[in-house]
């Protein structure tokens, strides 16, 4: 009597091949992914810093109190409030957001460099800027024309 047999399932080799096809793609594909994150770290840290310069532009011209902004080259932003003619600091912005470097520059409207300070006056009126925040692979740019809003692009 002669059995016939059935197989059923997959031999090792086969399992051992679709492994290592797997493993190709998925290893092919991880690195495009990961500058990604580092795109989100900018445009998180240029959202926040945004969006803090323009809460200070807003309190400034509705409560009438002038601020200063001032930027050190490690990262940390501290605010200045002008209280009976001199600055006086009002507290931190931040200080180095993520794990991620990125190079922080101010410029005046017309390209050239300024000290790293920005004036918010009670009047509603603040220093132009343009401020990139980038690091090797991304960059935002916020732009302050001294009247409007700031904006990212």
């Amino acid at each position: 009597m002669k059995r016939v047999s059935k197989q059923r399932g997959f031999g090792l080799l086969e399992v051992l091949i679709a492994l290592t096809i797997i493993a190709i793609i998925a290893g092919l594909s991880v690195p495009s992914l990961i500058p990604n994150q580092d795109k989100g770290a900018i445009e998180k840290t240029g959202f926040l810093v945004r969006q803090e310069l323009q809460r200070l532009f807003d309190e400034s011209w509705l409560n009438t109190k002038s601020f200063q902004v001032i930027t050190s080259p490690e990262g940390e932003w501290s605010v200045f409030s002008m209280k009976f003619d001199q600055w006086v600091e009002d507290h931190n912005l931040f200080s180095n957001i993520e794990d991620v470097s990125y190079a922080i520059s101010l410029k005046n409207l017309n390209g050239s460099s300024h000290s790293g300070k920005i004036y918010f006056m009670s009047s509603g009126e603040y220093t132009p800027f343009e401020l990139v925040i980038s690091n090797e692979a991304y960059s935002k740019t916020l732009y302050g024309d001294g009247i409007n809003d700031i904006k990212i692009k």
